[in-house]
């Protein structure tokens, strides 16, 4: 959450919030900010990141 510090906020807070954003976001917006790659894909992304090559996210997904 951009903007937002959450850190003192109580776990009921948080799980509300999330929620609410589970529930009033378009999960399609987010294939164009988040990019699933493997393991073995995150020194590549580490250098594309580094050199600013890289908008929006990576998610790694350790069973791929």
């Amino acid at each position: 959450l951009y903007g937002i510090d959450s850190v003192y906020a109580s776990q009921t807070r948080r799980q509300a919030a999330w929620n609410r954003l589970a529930s009033s976001l378009d999960s399609t917006l987010l294939g164009g900010i988040v990019q699933v790659i493997s393991l073995g894909e995150t020194i590549p992304a580490a250098e594309a990141m580094l050199a600013g090559k890289v908008v929006g996210r990576y998610l790694v997904d350790v069973n791929r």
